[in-house]
């Protein structure tokens, strides 16, 4: 616990606070998944300490009194034999032979490590202008409904053959009230500007089916035809087109919203004089807020819908005012206006992340040229699964963001832990970076392995959209990671890497004396693996000097 605890606590601490920093992307469904993120990480760093680390303990007494285990496993070194055919023969499972033998001097080659930094350098800016330049935004319906389902038949005819979708205008007064002759003025400019948009559909226009237009249904033509009969005194029947006075107005609202006037009483937020919510019916009852609908078409691609939505707003935004506050809002707005600032999230995703990962890791090691180097490492990885996205086929959505921010995480696991372990190892860059990798190759190619393996069910699943977001996109993201932990990183470190932490050493340098108030095991330092004696018997305990 003492050698791996605080390489544990570093990695989860950073993706804690890499999580949490990204709460600043303005989408609720990134703020919701990084916090339960962020919650998960802490929740197992907190059940690791106290709940595997004890577990470990105990079965390390175990194997100390030589008790057999209840499932056979397996051991990672050969086991000790006077026959040296036999300790031959384990050299070829040792992971620490492999690295020292083999992989290490290959990666010490000064031509080997121009070929690596050349080799991922240019595949990173490559995949970068890739990513930047050729992924497509979007994420359709029909890409996530099952295929073979009448869903997803209905999906891809409302996308392609039947483009047309349902959007509302909502009215607000506020400084004015509808009755007014100007708010009413006002609204029927905003009428004829949406009609008069390339999107709209002209079959249906918004003026004839708005609450205050000229629907038949409408107060405006209700109160041209039946005024006469139903109102008294100054209030006659106007001229086509004029709209009626205030006065006019508040007689006859409450008459026309109790007959012909409920078909639209869904639409229509009324207040009293006590800016209480009532019914539209209610004596002294007052429209506060109104909803129109307005349906537009020709929505057959991204860019279309883009078009659609810029148009609509600023044909109502040049319509309202302090006075009566108007807005569009439907089913395109909800899922399309995210692409307006997508680039700009995944540029703030990626950056608060990157800057997590540099303060937690800067204050729990107290080198800023190792943060500096582990964070453009993490960068690297997340810029390169970037650029794969539009091969495969990943589009950039809120989903897609989502992805790219816990590759951030994942990112650390597999750079922090052996950043770490080079700063603590002795000896020139070459020999700590062998160090580093003898300690870490197993550790990061088991959580590579696992993590795959967690993820791999997925290629099972029914929609495609959970095989190319999740499980392949997931997939990626732990093969780019292991290949720049275990090649890329090294590399760097082994030419540019920070000099050893001397102080640490020093005060740990008697670890390789026998302590006394070690615990179960002695651990070996340089090998990476914990030496374990076994449990003696009370007659070998008293021939002990």
């Amino acid at each position: 616990l003492r050698f791996a605890g605080p390489s544990v606590l570093l990695t989860s601490v950073a993706n804690a606070i890499a999580f949490f920093l990204v709460v600043v992307v303005p989408i609720a469904g990134i703020q919701q998944l990084v916090l339960l993120l962020a919650i998960l990480v802490i929740m197992n760093l907190v059940f690791l300490f106290l709940l595997f680390v004890p577990c470990m303990l105990l079965d390390l007494r175990r194997l100390r009194a030589n008790r057999a285990d209840i499932i056979p496993v397996l051991v990672s070194r050969g086991e000790q034999s006077e026959k040296s055919d036999k300790a031959e023969e384990s050299k070829l499972f040792d992971t620490d032979y492999f690295v020292e033998t083999y992989y290490g001097p290959f990666l010490s080659n000064p031509f080997v490590k121009a070929v690596v930094v050349i080799t991922f350098l240019v595949a990173f800016i490559v995949l970068m202008w890739s990513g930047i330049t050729n992924t497509e935004e979007g994420l359709r319906t029909s890409d996530v409904a099952l295929r073979g389902t009448y869903q997803r038949d209905l999906a891809e005819i409302v996308e392609t053959i039947l483009p047309v979708q349902k959007t509302s205008l909502v009215s607000i007064s506020r400084n004015l009230p509808f009755g007014d002759p100007a708010a009413q003025s006002q609204l029927l400019r905003t009428y004829a500007a949406l009609d008069s948009s390339p999107w709209a559909v002209q079959g249906m226009p918004i003026s004839s089916l708005a609450w205050f237009a000229n629907g038949s249904s409408s107060l405006t033509t209700q109160y041209l035809s039946n005024g006469p009969q139903l109102l008294q005194g100054a209030c006659k029947p106007l001229t086509n087109g004029t709209i009626p006075s205030k006065q006019c107005y508040d007689q006859y609202f409450p008459i026309w919203e109790s007959s012909i006037g409920v078909a639209f009483y869904p639409y229509l937020y009324c207040l009293n004089p006590n800016n209480s919510r009532v019914p539209c019916t209610s004596p002294g009852a007052s429209v506060s807020v109104a909803r129109t609908s307005l349906y537009v078409h020709n929505l057959t691609n991204h860019d279309k819908h883009l078009e659609c939505i810029r148009d609509l707003r600023a044909r109502t935004d040049e319509h309202s005012d302090e006075n009566i506050r108007q807005f569009t809002i439907g089913y395109i707005f909800y899922f399309w206006e995210q692409y307006f600032s997508i680039s700009t999230t995944l540029t703030k995703v990626i950056g608060f992340g990157v800057l997590g990962v540099f303060l937690v890791t800067f204050i729990f090691q107290l080198n800023p040229w190792l943060s500096i180097i582990i964070c453009s490492v993490v960068f690297m990885i997340d810029m390169e699964l970037y650029g794969l996205c539009q091969p495969f086929g990943i589009k950039l959505n809120s989903v897609s963001v989502a992805n790219l921010c816990v590759s951030l995480g994942l990112a650390v696991e597999f750079t922090a832990h052996i950043a770490r372990a080079f700063l603590l190892a002795r000896g020139t860059r070459d020999e700590r970076m062998i160090a580093a990798l003898r300690e870490m190759l197993v550790p990061m190619i088991n959580g590579a392995l696992s993590t795959i393996l967690a993820i791999i069910v997925l290629v099972g699943a029914k929609l495609p959209f959970f095989r190319t977001y999740y499980a392949l996109m997931f997939v990626v993201m732990v093969l780019i990671a292991v290949l720049n932990g275990l090649i890329f990183l090294p590399v760097v470190l082994s030419l540019i890497g920070p000099p050893e932490a001397n102080n640490y050493v020093s005060s740990h340098d008697s670890s390789s004396q026998p302590d006394s108030n070690e615990g179960p095991g002695e651990f070996d330092r340089q090998k990476s693996t914990m030496v374990l004696e076994p449990m003696k018997s009370e007659k070998e305990k008293e021939a002990l000097p």
